[in-house]
C-alpha cells in the first residue's frame, strides 16, 4: 500500500506531498527522538489499555502540534518510510485516536510528526514493553 493510501487510511487528508520545503530532514527527526538519552513524555504498557492511553494523550498533543488551520507533518515508520520523507496533512476527524488508527493500518503504533513551524516534534514509538511518545524541540 502506498503511503499516500496508508495515511488516508489513517484518517488523515494528504494537504502537500514530500518533498515539503524547508521541513527539516527526516534523518535529522529521527535522531532528536531515538537513542539512550531519550526520554518519553508518556510510557503505557505494550497492550490495549497502553494503545488507548496513547490515543487519550494524542489529542492534547496535537493541539499543541498543529497550525491554525490544523495541518502537520507526518511519517509513519516503514520500510521506505525515510526515503518517502514528510506528509504534510490535516486530521479528517476528530484527533482522538491517531496511534490506534495507525496500528490498525501498519500493525504498530509508530509515527513521527513535526509542527509546520519545524520546532515542535513528537514521536510515537513501541519500544520493548511499552509505548512512547517521546517530544523534542528544535530551537
Amino acid at each position: 500500500m502506498a503511503w499516500e493510501s496508508k495515511l488516508r487510511s489513517c484518517g488523515l487528508e494528504m494537504t502537500a506531498t514530500p518533498p515539503i520545503p524547508d521541513a527539516i530532514p527526516p534523518a535529522k527527526a529521527i535522531l532528536a527522538v531515538a537513542g539512550g538519552r531519550v526520554r518519553p513524555e508518556v510510557a503505557a504498557e505494550k497492550s490495549a489499555r497502553g494503545l488507548r492511553i496513547l490515543d487519550e494523550h494524542w489529542k492534547v498533543l496535537h493541539a499543541k502540534l498543529a497550525s491554525h488551520t490544523g495541518e502537520f507533518l507526518i511519517i509513519l515508520w516503514g520500510p521506505g518510510s525515510m526515503e518517502a520523507g514528510w506528509f504534510q496533512v490535516t486530521e479528517r476527524n476528530d484527533p482522538l485516536g491517531l496511534p490506534s488508527r495507525v496500528a490498525s493500518v501498519i500493525g504498530r503504533p509508530e509515527f513521527c510528526c513535526l509542527s509546520l513551524d519545524n520546532k515542535t516534534l513528537y514521536a510515537v514509538t513501541v519500544e520493548e514493553d511499552e509505548y512512547w511518545i517521546v517530544t523534542h524541540q528544535f530551537s
